[in-house]
C-alpha cells in the first residue's frame, strides 16, 4: 500500500515556495538598485542605517526570536532561517495536489472499511476530506527540515505575526541545527506508537520551550492551560489519557464531522502530553536533559503517559515486540494484505473513549499494563471482506483479564452481542451480519479477530499464534547526562 513519503513531500513542498520567494528576492533587488541610483547623488553623510535595510518585518521578527530563543534554549544558532509567508488557500491547494498524487483512493477506502470495523474511527467516512479540512484549518505555520525554512500563514497585517508561533516553529529549526529532525525515524509505517511518542518529544520540547519565551518575552503565562497542574481547561481534560467522552449525538455530529474531532484530538495529544513528558525531563536534568531525548527517545506511548517508566534507567519499561512476518507471509494465498501497525496504550486508551465515559469504563485502567501489541489488517481475494488480527501482550494476567473485558464490552456495543439461538465458540462476543469479533486470552496474551464467519475466523486465529515470535526490546544505554538525584525546581530562565 503506498503511503505518504515526508521527505518527498517537504521536498515538492519546499519547491513550490521557493517559485513564490523567488518574486520577492526579484522585488527586493529591483528596490535596490532603485535605492544605488538614489544614493550616487545624496552625500555619503546622509546614509543612514534604515536606507540599507532592505528586511521584512517578518524577517526581523523571526531574526529577534531566534536569537532569543538560542539564549533561553541553550542552543547557540548555527545559522539563520529563512521565512516566507504564503495564504492558507495556496498551503492547502498545494498540499491537496501532493496528497493526490501519493495516496491512491482504493487505499483510503480500504483504510475507511478497517478503521470501522476496529472502531478507531466512524463507519463509513471520508478519511481523505476529513484529514485535509483538519489541515486547512489547523496549520498556522510550519518549519521543513527539507529545505531548512520556515513558514506562516500570511496575515492581512504584515506587522501582527504571533509570536508565540514563530517561537515554537524556530525551535523546531533549532531542533534540526543539533539533532537532525530527518534522521529520526518519524515515518516509521509499522510502529505508528512508536513514532508518536517521538513526536510527542520534538513538540512536547517545541511547546514547552514555547511557553518559556511566553513567560520571559511575553509576559504571558499558560502553563495551566497546557500543563494542567491545577484547575485544568475543559480542552486539557478532552486531550488527557482517560479524558473526556464526547458523544456524537448529543452535539449532532455525523459520522465525519465526529471523525475530524477524534483526528483532531490524536493530533494535539503530542502537544498536551508531550509537554508535560518534557517538563517532568526538564525537572529532572534541565535542557541538557532534554537534549538527551533525541539520541535515546521513548520506544511507545506508554512511556509519554508514565515518564517513570522511561527515566528508570535501570528498571525502564521498553516495549516487547511482537513480529508477525510469518504469518503475513501466509496471508497472501487468500488475503491482500492491507497493514500492520502497534497500536500502543495511548491508542487502546483512546479507543475506549470514543465509546464509554470515564464512568463507564476508565480508559487509563484499560491501557495500563501494556506490553506490546501488533494489529494486522487485510481484506479476502475472493470476497472483498475486510478481516484483521490484534495481538497485545499484558504485563500481568490481571492487566490482559481487564482488556479482555473492556474489548468485549467494547465490540457487544460497537456491533451486537451474539444471538441465544445460535451456537458461537465462547470466544465469539460480537457479530455484525455474518461476521463475527473473536476475543481469546492465554494467559498474558489477548487476541482479537475479526473475521468473516467461525470457520474463516478459527484458523486465522490458529495461525496468528503459531506463527507469531516475541521478542524482548534491547535495553538502551544512552542515558549518559548528569541529572540531580531530586527534580529541579529552578525557573528555567
Amino acid at each position: 500500500m503506498k503511503t505518504i513519503n515526508k521527505s518527498h513531500f517537504l521536498f515538492i513542498f519546499s519547491i513550490f515556495l521557493v517559485f513564490i520567494s523567488m518574486s520577492n528576492i526579484l522585488t527586493a533587488k529591483d528596490n535596490d538598485q532603485k535605492k544605488e541610483t538614489v544614493e550616487k547623488n545624496q552625500p555619503k553623510k546622509e546614509k543612514t542605517k534604515e536606507a540599507l535595510v532592505t528586511k521584512d518585518p517578518l524577517t526581523l521578527k523571526s531574526e529577534e526570536v531566534l536569537n532569543n530563543l538560542a539564549k533561553l534554549r541553550g542552543l547557540i544558532k548555527k545559522r539563520d532561517i529563512d521565512v516566507a509567508a504564503m495564504t492558507r488557500e495556496k498551503l492547502y491547494e498545494y498540499m491537496l495536489k501532493d496528497f493526490e498524487k501519493q495516496v491512491i483512493d482504493s487505499d483510503i477506502k480500504k483504510l475507511d472499511l478497517l478503521g470501522g470495523r476496529i472502531g478507531i474511527q466512524p463507519e463509513n467516512v471520508d478519511t481523505k476530506n476529513v484529514f485535509l479540512n483538519l489541515l486547512k484549518k489547523g496549520v498556522q505555520g510550519f518549519y521543513d527540515p527539507t529545505s531548512k525554512k520556515y513558514y506562516i500563514i500570511r496575515q492581512s497585517n504584515k506587522k501582527k505575526y504571533d509570536e508565540a508561533t514563530i517561537a515554537h516553529e524556530l525551535t523546531h529549526a533549532l531542533q534540526d541545527q543539533y539533532f537532525d529532525l530527518l534522521r529520526l525515524p518519524i515515518d516509521n509505517h509499522d510502529n505508528s506508537d512508536m513514532t508518536t511518542a517521538l513526536k510527542c518529544i520534538i513538540e512536547g520540547d517545541a511547546k514547552f520551550t514555547e511557553l518559556q519565551y511566553m513567560k520571559i518575552y511575553l509576559n504571558q503565562d499558560h502553563d495551566t492551560h497546557w500543563l494542567g497542574d491545577k484547575n485544568p481547561s475543559p480542552i486539557f481534560l478532552i486531550n488527557k489519557p482517560g479524558g473526556t467522552h464526547i458523544d456524537p449525538k448529543k452535539y449532532n455530529m455525523d459520522n465525519n464531522k465526529f471523525f475530524e474531532f477524534l483526528l483532531g484530538k490524536s493530533l494535539m495529544y503530542s502537544y498536551y502530553q508531550g509537554v508535560r513528558f518534557v517538563q517532568k525531563i526538564f525537572n529532572h536534568g534541565g535542557w541538557d536533559a532534554v537534549n538527551h531525548l533525541y539520541e535515546d527517545w521513548p520506544l511507545s506511548t506508554e512511556q509519554i503517559i508514565h515518564p517513570e517508566k522511561y527515566l528508570d534507567k535501570d528498571q525502564r519499561d521498553d516495549p516487547t515486540e511482537i513480529n508477525s512476518k510469518k504469518f503475513i507471509d501466509w496471508l497472501d494465498n487468500e488475503y491482500n494484505y492491507v497493514f500492520s501497525d502497534v497500536m500502543g496504550e495511548l491508542a487502546i486508551d483512546r479507543l475506549i473513549i470514543n465509546f464509554f465515559p470515564r464512568s463507564e469504563i476508565n480508559a487509563e485502567d484499560v491501557g495500563a499494563g501494556w506490553e506490546g501489541d501488533r494489529l494486522i489488517g487485510f481484506i479476502n481475494k475472493k470476497t472483498k471482506a475486510p478481516a484483521y488480527t490484534w495481538l497485545s501482550l499484558w504485563e500481568t494476567e490481571q492487566d490482559a483479564k481487564e482488556f479482555e473485558a473492556a474489548l468485549t464490552k467494547l465490540y457487544q456495543k460497537h456491533f451486537s452481542q451474539p444471538d441465544a439461538n445460535t451456537t458461537y465458540p465462547t470466544a465469539v462476543v460480537a457479530v455484525k451480519g455474518d461476521s463475527i469479533s473473536w476475543i481469546q486470552r492465554q494467559g498474558k496474551r489477548v487476541i482479537i479477530c475479526d473475521g468473516e464467519d467461525v470457520k474463516a475466523t478459527q484458523i486465522l486465529v490458529k495461525q496468528a499464534l503459531s506463527k507469531t515470535t516475541i521478542i524482548e526490546t534491547k535495553k538502551n544505554n544512552f542515558w549518559t547526562f548528569k541529572a540531580t538525584p531530586e527534580e529541579k525546581k529552578e525557573d528555567p530562565k
